[in-house]
C-alpha cells in the first residue's frame, strides 16, 4: 500500500512540473518578439501590417460569406485612410522574387511579413500604363542585379492608385486577397540593409 501512494503522489509531483513547464513556456513565447515585425520597421509599416492581420482574422473568423463584403469594405477604408499619401519610404523587407521579362525589363518583389508583398506586375502587356517594372537602364536594376532572394532591404516607391481600394492588389480571390495580400507598387528605391 505505501509503495502505491508513493507513486501516485510522484505521479502527481511530475504533472505538476509538467504544468509550470508548460506554463513556462507558453510566457516565453508570449514575450518573444513578433518574428513579422522588425524594429527597422517605420511606424506606417507595422500599422499596416497589424490592420491587415485584423482584417485577415476576421476573415477566417467569420460566421458565413455574407460577412466577406463588410471585411472587404473595412479593409479598403483602412487602406484609404492610412495610404493618403501614395509614397512610402524606406519600408523594411525582403527580396522575395527577381525576374526578367522577355524584353529585359524587371519584375521584383519583396515580403513586408510572411503575409504580405509588395510587387511590380509581372508581364510588360498588362505593365503599359502602371511602368512598375524595372527598365534594364536604370540605377534600380544594377541595385536589383546584386540582391539575392530573401536579403533584407529598405524600399521606397509609390502605390498605383486604384479606387475603391485606393492601392491596388496583385490577387484577387477573396481568401488570397485577405490572408497573402500582394499590393503593386512602382519602387523608386532599393538599398541593402545592414
Amino acid at each position: 500500500m505505501q509503495l502505491r501512494s508513493q507513486r501516485s503522489g510522484l505521479g502527481s509531483w511530475q504533472a505538476r512540473i509538467g504544468g509550470l513547464a508548460a506554463m513556462g513556456a507558453l510566457y516565453f513565447w508570449s514575450q518573444q518578439p513578433d518574428p513579422n515585425r522588425d524594429a527597422r520597421m517605420p511606424q506606417i509599416q507595422v500599422t499596416l501590417l497589424d490592420n491587415l492581420d485584423s482584417t485577415a482574422s476576421r476573415y477566417r473568423e467569420r460566421a458565413n460569406d455574407l460577412q466577406n463584403q463588410a471585411i472587404w469594405n473595412d479593409r479598403a477604408e483602412m487602406l484609404c485612410d492610412v495610404f493618403k499619401d501614395p509614397e512610402f519610404h524606406d519600408w523594411f523587407a525582403r527580396v522575395d522574387s527577381i525576374s526578367q521579362t522577355m524584353s529585359g525589363k524587371v519584375a521584383f518583389s519583396v515580403k513586408l511579413s510572411s503575409k504580405v508583398t509588395f510587387r511590380t506586375i509581372a508581364a510588360q502587356l498588362f505593365d503599359l500604363d502602371q511602368k512598375t517594372l524595372i527598365a534594364k537602364d536604370s540605377a534600380l536594376f544594377e541595385t536589383i542585379y546584386g540582391l539575392s532572394v530573401g536579403q533584407r532591404v529598405y524600399v521606397s516607391g509609390q502605390f498605383i492608385s486604384k479606387q475603391p481600394y485606393c492601392i491596388p492588389q496583385g490577387t484577387y480571390s477573396g481568401s488570397d486577397s485577405l490572408e497573402y495580400p500582394e499590393f503593386i507598387v512602382r519602387f523608386t528605391k532599393i538599398t541593402a540593409a545592414g
